[in-house]
């Protein structure tokens, strides 16, 4: 099993996700509020996902998205980041992950156990 997809941004509670959700007239961005909602309420991503009928990967992709969004808050005005990603399958977004302008992604090098001569 992989490792379970973990939210970071802080400022909003499940239940904020939820009335956002309530408010909402886009059926897409409500599967997305509430998929986040379970996941920040501890479901698995599978559960998460069916409940919000969408796959697993799509859910995935909506975490990291979500995610960038508060290390994207983060960087200060002017400045830009930079973020290392290792060879780890949930590191693999597939071309679909949505950066924003002042983050950029540095994947590192294929791993290799033979020594340099």
């Amino acid at each position: 099993m992989g490792k379970p997809l973990a939210i970071t941004r802080t400022e909003h509670s499940s239940e904020d996700l939820r009335s956002f959700a309530s408010r909402s007239r886009d059926g897409a961005r409500v599967r997305r509020l509430l998929a986040l909602a379970f996941i920040l309420e501890g479901a698995s991503r599978s559960d998460a996902a069916e409940r919000s009928g969408m796959d697993c990967q799509t859910l995935r992709d909506w975490v990291h998205r979500y995610n960038a969004k508060e290390v994207s808050a983060r960087v200060a005005r002017g400045a830009h980041a930079i973020l290392i990603l290792d060879g780890a399958g949930w590191h693999q977004a597939g071309g679909k992950l949505i950066v924003p302008e002042n983050i950029t992604l540095l994947p590192l090098p294929p791993y290799t156990n033979r020594p340099k001569h």
